[in-house]
């Protein structure tokens, strides 16, 4: 399942959503809620306003408390866009908006964890991104690489929610020194079990299927497996989020409705 939402985390409109299977609207409902005061922080010279409003944490709370009562989905997937678009809007620098863009999904993957989310996935970027210029890929892999040490020196964070980091995708394509940052992530939080950020990048579906099938075409090579032993099990077990639970919803922050080659095989299930 699927759903396109303008703004989060990037600019303040009203969803739009797909067309398949049941959403869970008041879990949809409840991060465009939250996110209300993420977005104003990006369009309020005043902070005052924004103060007021981070103050209501009460009905922050309240709202958490009802979605507790029923069903949260256990794995969710945003994909990260918009940003640029956001930031033309604005007339501010690029950087600007990827800058937001990954703020605003640091307070959502906190709210969803609090809601009981186990598995939050994210698609930060693109293989495919790579065909954008130099200048722009430099500085979405420095603010990657910032990030990933952020957050692996938050403690605070990790620990409450028990997070393990996991980043998933062609990773040998990235620069050495993301590649430094991803290690040291993965392997300071590589004890925790409660929750999983996947961390898609980069990557794309066709990437990863291609991979599994070459993972069983090697086995089959060297006698781990038969070929008539190939089935649907065998190919998902291969997968990126291969030990994940089903993906129940996917969120696009950009309005869009597409899934840009991210989780297909996935969004199916």
């Amino acid at each position: 399942m699927s759903v396109g939402m303008e703004s989060l985390p990037s600019s303040p409109a009203q969803p739009s959503v797909q067309h398949q299977m049941l959403l869970p609207s008041a879990f949809l409902l409840l991060i465009l809620l939250l996110s209300i005061p993420v977005m104003f922080s990006s369009l309020l010279p005043n902070r005052s306003v924004l103060d007021a409003l981070l103050d209501v944490l009460w009905l922050r709370r309240c709202l958490m408390s009802v979605m507790r009562l029923g069903a949260i989905p256990k794995h969710v997937a945003f994909i990260m866009d918009g940003n640029r678009r956001f930031a033309k809007k604005l007339k501010v620098q690029t950087n600007i908006g990827h800058l937001q863009g990954f703020k605003t999904l640091e307070k959502t993957l906190e709210w969803c964890l609090d809601l009981g989310v186990n598995v939050v996935s994210v698609y930060a970027f693109s293989i495919e991104n790579f065909k954008r210029s130099e200048e722009e890929v430099n500085l979405l892999m420095e603010l990657f690489s910032e990030k990933l040490r952020e957050f692996a020196q938050n403690p605070k964070f990790v620990e409450k929610h028990g997070i393990r980091m996991k980043v998933l995708g062609a990773i040998e394509m990235l620069p050495e020194n993301v590649q430094r940052a991803i290690r040291d992530a993965e392997n300071l939080t590589r004890h925790n079990d409660c929750a999983i950020l996947n961390v898609l990048c980069p990557y794309t579906s066709q990437y990863e299927i291609t991979n599994a099938v070459n993972l069983i075409k090697e086995d089959v090579k060297s006698g781990l497996m038969d070929v008539d032993e190939i089935d649907i099990e065998s190919i998902e077990s291969r997968f990126f989020d291969g030990d994940c639970p089903n993906l129940e919803l996917i969120v696009r922050t950009s309005g869009e409705v597409r899934l840009s080659d991210f989780m297909l095989w996935q969004e199916r299930m």
